[in-house]
């Protein structure tokens, strides 16, 4: 049996707490289904995406004159968000992130 990464298990719990625990009666009843939804069909982000999309931030470090303020992945969302010097912050599928930047940067 594989052994979870212990950030999955902490994220797997705040998401519980919310989803299912007391907090859930907070929701307007369409996010409880949306939520509902997506619990039974979630999954932890690739391995390869996660290191493909780290590859293409190292990719746009190499730009000059061009340069990535800040970016995050979020594991539960399976996005990526990343912020540069000279037109604004972008939200981008991971999996799609690598083509993102391959058709963005010169």
């Amino acid at each position: 049996m594989r052994k979870e990464p212990k950030k999955m298990k902490i994220i797997g719990r705040a998401r519980k707490t919310v989803q299912t625990g007391p907090l859930r009666e907070y929701l307007p009843p369409h996010w409880r289904t949306l939520m509902d939804r997506q619990r039974e069909e979630w999954q932890p982000m690739a391995k390869k995406d996660i290191k493909q999309a780290v590859q293409s931030f190292n990719r746009l470090r190499g730009i000059d004159g061009f340069y990535l303020r800040n970016a995050a992945i979020s594991l539960s969302q399976g996005i990526v968000r990343a912020s540069f010097n000279c037109d604004g912050t972008y939200i981008v599928m991971a999996d799609y992130f690598p083509q993102f930047v391959e058709e963005n940067t010169p």
